[in-house]
């Protein structure tokens, strides 16, 4: 049989010291678990304060968490609705799906350190999208025509419908320009200055 805990052990449990605060909600469930499974008469005392211990962190996952991931929704939502009231788009997910298209596409022509310095720069979530399937070896890859990084981008969204009337030139100038309106002009001009003169072409 298990020890039996003591109540003051919950007592530090639920006061750490400073380098213990971040505790997580599954540490403190696992605990309460086994207090109750192994412990069946464990002080009353000490469960209520087991249980204060999950509402506060409950409600710290509340006022501190959940904002920053609404906080990136919206920011990042505001970059689609731009993204697709420049190309006459109606749906935001062809919006996402041009963004990371052109997002790769320029991951993967800049340099790493440009690429990471970029991506700093971005919403959380549209940060993870950039970085997902990254590899940093052998880049940047050698596009140097405006033609091929507009063919590289197309690549990505070939299951777009564009319309009678747009053209992936189109769409990566579109997805640039709200880029360059939510980064700083001092990182764009550095992305841009990385780049062959052929290729500063689709900021024009």
């Amino acid at each position: 049989m298990a020890q039996r805990l003591q109540l003051n052990d919950v007592i530090a449990f639920n006061n750490p010291r400073p380098r213990q605060r971040d505790t997580n909600t599954h540490e403190v469930l696992t605990k309460c678990i086994r207090l109750t499974v192994e412990q069946p008469d464990f002080d009353k005392a000490a469960a209520r304060n087991l249980i204060y211990k999950i509402k506060t962190l409950e409600q710290t996952m509340t006022t501190t968490m959940i904002p920053v991931f609404q906080n990136t929704l919206a920011k990042s939502d505001k970059w689609l609705t731009e993204i697709a009231n420049l190309l006459d788009w109606n749906d935001k997910k062809k919006a996402w799906k041009a963004l990371r298209a052109v997002l790769h596409t320029l991951r993967d022509r800049l340099i790493v350190e440009e690429s990471t310095d970029l991506a700093a720069q971005l919403p959380m979530l549209i940060r993870g999208m950039y970085f997902e399937g990254w590899n940093p070896r052998n880049k940047p890859i050698r596009i140097k025509k405006y033609d091929e990084f507009v063919d590289a981008v197309n690549e990505g969204f070939t299951d777009i419908d564009f319309g009678d009337n747009l053209e992936p030139e189109d769409i990566t100038r579109a997805v640039l320009k709200v880029l360059s309106s939510h980064v700083s002009a001092g990182e764009i001009k550095d992305v841009i200055g990385s780049l062959p003169e052929e290729l500063r072409e689709l900021w024009n």
